[in-house]
């Protein structure tokens, strides 16, 4: 029996890098860790949760499918795992604030060899944002769709160099680039809300410049 991963986890899945030594982060039933041990994509992964109930389904997804070489691992993000113990982290499933602070968290991250996935469920452009402003590069960006909603997954990887980027990367970020379906979905989604809350501002503040500059910026799309 072959487990088959969402699409959100699938797009996480590809940006993993063959070969890998995974940690995921937040991993709840180890279903992406498991999925990729089986496909023979990765050595090996340490499948981490914070609380002890998430683990428990874990242990049961990976023996159901006979997975080999996955680590299950009480912590709060990447407090519990050590610098020379992995190659690729996912970090998904989760709001962008709280995997700000899993990346804050951990200073060793700052380091090239990392290759780093996430996929954020809200506050998209403060995660861009601070990627971008603590030295990291986004080399790619992929929609997924879950639950009738859309969302973006974000390959980084660490540079050194803050690269102070404009509203509109913080925004849509590469989507806007993308003749992909998904991606023209999500460029439409956020367009609408933020065409929904700039309009909104200026019923009851007509002169307000961050509205009126979001209102530009869209026109720009």
């Amino acid at each position: 029996m072959n487990l088959t991963l969402d699409d959100r986890l699938s797009a996480c899945a590809l940006f993993v890098r063959d070969g890998a030594v995974l940690v995921d982060v937040g991993t709840d039933h180890a279903y992406l860790p498991t999925f990729l041990i089986g496909e023979k994509r990765i050595k090996s992964a340490i499948a981490c949760d914070i609380n002890e109930k998430p683990l428990q389904s874990a242990l049961a997804t990976i023996n159901s499918y006979d997975a080999k070489n996955i680590e299950l691992r009480l912590c709060d993000g990447l407090a519990g795992v050590r610098e020379n113990e992995f190659s690729d982290v996912v970090i998904a499933g989760m709001g962008g604030e709280l995997i700000i602070k899993i990346l804050s968290d951990c200073p060793f991250i700052k380091n090239d060899k990392f290759n780093i996935i996430l996929q954020p469920m809200s506050k998209v452009y403060d995660v861009r944002k601070w990627l971008c402003q603590n030295g990291f590069y986004i080399k790619a960006e992929k929609a997924a769709a879950a639950n009738n909603k859309i969302y973006t997954v974000l390959n980084a990887e660490y540079r050194g160099e803050c690269d102070n980027k404009d509203e509109c990367f913080y925004h849509f970020g590469l989507h806007t680039k993308s003749q992909d379906e998904k991606s023209k979905k999500y460029v439409l989604k956020t367009k609408n809300s933020l065409q929904k809350a700039a309009t909104g501002i200026l019923v009851s503040d007509k002169e307000n410049e961050y509205a009126k500059s979001i209102l530009r910026m869209l026109q720009d799309l």
